[in-house]
């Protein structure tokens, strides 16, 4: 017959290892968790990172450029014949949103992405250059 003591020592023993166990692979998963947001927090600081050089590019790239001052004046062209005394004149920009509604989507895009590049909107353009990407 097998002592008390001893059987009782094992018994602890054994739970005792049991119990570590669970602690080593509980302390895994913590540090395979802690890996994992600090690959996420690492990329993040890289965009973030590579969206302040673009921004930097852009303000250099457009120091004596038109092309922000060129979309205004067009942009605001349809606008003010829209407003203009001259019915004959509201008819033309009217008969130009109507064409534009039937312009090819590919051309809108274009369109939409040249006014974004010239004002330096990142997020507007950045679906366009991720959909590219692919």
């Amino acid at each position: 017959m097998i002592p008390a003591g001893a059987l009782i020592t094992g018994v602890v023993t054994l739970i005792s290892k049991f119990f570590e166990r669970k602690q080593v692979e509980a302390e895994g998963r913590i540090d395979i968790a802690k890996a994992e947001t600090q690959a996420k927090v690492r990329r993040v600081l890289s965009e973030q990172e590579a969206d302040q050089k673009w921004d930097e590019a852009q303000a250099e790239g457009s120091k004596d450029s038109w092309k922000d001052e060129f979309w205004t004046i067009l942009l605001a062209i349809p606008l003010v014949m829209l407003f203009w005394p001259d019915p004959e004149i509201n008819k033309i920009a009217s008969s130009g949103f109507a064409r534009m509604d039937a312009a090819p989507d590919w051309y809108v895009g274009a369109v939409m992405l040249a006014i974004g590049a010239a004002f330096g909107y990142r997020k507007f353009i950045k679906p366009f250059i991720e959909k590219n990407k692919k």
